[in-house]
């Protein structure tokens, strides 16, 4: 199996890390630092020509982690919608925040971070004007290295997180003299604050001691700012500590952890950031990365009441079954009493022709006619309404029920979705225009629409429609 590699352009530096799953574990292999003066495509590229001729050959492409200022996150409440209209939203939102005309101009990926009570959604959403990253990539292709997937350096600091936990977590990682808190909310970064350490990183006291002193003022500055404070942070992998360092750094914090991964640099190479690691960890477990290039794509878990959907769904079908097999039996013997009917009015006729010599089509056989109509209001072509108002629906409408007996109305509900209230009500008005158009149905005038609450552009109809006996 080939190693994954990861490239990290942040703060100055461009840092190559190299490792894969050793022993059911995830291990570097290698990790080399450069010295970076902008993110410009010759600058990049130049710094990539002696990594790609000797790392990266035994790789399928690497992940690239891109820490930019101009790089934004958020994370939003949304209703029960479909994933398409969260992405949607995802896309809006980051519009916004980096102030980009339209879609085009800005890489977007969106996240889950949970399920609430109540069908809501808390969906984490990145954003990068696409400006940014353009001479960064056309620095890779033009030394032919291929990019498997783009992430902040933020959100692979929230991978560092413990996965499942609901407490509240801020990851602090120092790189370059400087020193990045990301507030998370589960494994999506929320707020990002980056202040100054200087040479006191290469100082573990001092380090702890610059710590001390700005942890609690981005505390108050999440307070001030109306973020929920975290209560545990996760140290970096470049932070060295002991017990009396976490003691002075933890201060009104409820406790302060160590990275779950932390490679070994005592064998020639140096550290690498725990946004690498915590990446490097997820692709070994065979997670697939978030990835900007690839724009948002949500995939939202089953609902917990889709197993009684289902069942009631197969309910539903057993019993509309069962009246097909009931309508269809009541056809078999309608059509045997027509038959008979049929011939017996055949033989009548002849009787009457051969005493009163009258044309046979002048009579009128009253019993015959009777049962002729009773046939009508008896017969239902129940496959033919199944098959069509089901043909009738676009992928916009979505049927819930479909009731129906032999001496019943016809009832069809369900609810109808568009990119707007107008777009939604036209095509409802299409699709009862169908349903009205069978030849075996007449309207009654009954069609009850009500729009669904919290989502103007859907609306809930229920069409009432009666079978036609002439």
């Amino acid at each position: 199996m080939k190693n994954h590699a990861i490239i990290e352009l942040d703060e100055g530096a461009l840092t190559v890390t190299i490792g894969g799953r050793i022993d059911g574990a995830p291990r570097v292999l290698h990790c080399h630092r450069v010295a970076l003066a902008d993110l410009g495509r010759e600058t990049v590229a130049a710094a990539l020509q002696p990594i790609a001729l000797d790392l990266l050959q035994q790789t399928d492409g690497v992940h690239v982690i891109l820490g930019d200022r101009r790089m934004q996150h958020f994370v939003s409440s949304l209703p029960n919608m479909r994933p398409r209209e969260i992405d949607e939203f995802v896309v809006r939102e980051a519009l916004r925040l980096t102030s980009m005309p339209n879609a085009g101009e800005a890489l977007v990926a969106s996240r889950l971070v949970r399920r609430l009570k109540g069908g809501k959604w808390i969906v984490g959403g990145t954003a990068l004007p696409r400006s940014v990253w353009e001479p960064v990539r056309l620095a890779f292709a033009a030394g032919n290295v291929g990019v498997a997937s783009l992430q902040s350096t933020e959100s692979c600091l929230a991978l560092a997180v413990p996965p499942e936990d609901q407490e509240r977590y801020a990851v602090v990682e120092c790189s370059g003299g400087r020193a990045r808190f990301v507030l998370c909310d589960g494994r999506s970064p929320v707020q990002v604050r980056r202040f100054m350490v200087g040479s006191a990183e290469s100082n573990p006291e001092a380090l702890a001691a610059q710590l001390a002193m700005e942890l609690p003022r981005t505390l108050e500055w999440l307070r001030e700012t109306g973020h929920q404070v975290p209560s545990a942070l996760v140290l970096g992998n470049r932070i060295s500590v002991d017990e009396g360092t976490l003691d002075l750094i933890r201060g009104d914090l409820a406790r302060v952890v160590l990275p779950a991964f932390v490679a070994d640099s005592g064998r020639g190479f140096e550290a690498p950031s725990l946004a690498s690691t915590a990446l490097l960890a997820e692709l070994c477990q065979g997670h697939e990365p978030v990835s900007l290039l690839t724009g948002p794509r949500l995939r939202l878990p089953p609902s917990p009441w889709r197993p009684v959907t289902l069942a009631a769904a197969v309910a539903v079908g057993a019993l509309l079954g069962w009246h097909g097999v009931r309508d269809l039996e009541a056809s078999a013997t309608v059509e045997r009493e027509v038959v008979e009917a049929s011939s017996e009015r055949e033989n009548l006729r002849h009787q009457l022709v051969a005493v009163t010599g009258e044309p046979a089509d002048a009579m009128v056989d009253g019993e015959s006619a009777q049962l002729l109509r009773q046939a009508l209001g008896r017969r239902r072509p129940v496959s033919r309404l199944l098959a069509e108002v089901s043909n009738a629906a676009t992928p916009d409408v979505a049927l819930d029920g479909l009731q129906f007996a032999s001496s019943e109305q016809v009832v069809v509900s369900g609810v109808v979705s568009g990119p707007s209230r107008a777009a939604a009500l036209a095509m409802l008005a299409e699709f009862a225009g169908r349903v009205r158009d069978l030849p075996y149905l007449e309207s009654v005038g009954q069609e009850d629409v009500s729009e669904v609450a919290g989502t103007p552009s859907r609306f809930r109809f229920r069409l009432t429609m009666a079978w036609r006996t002439s």
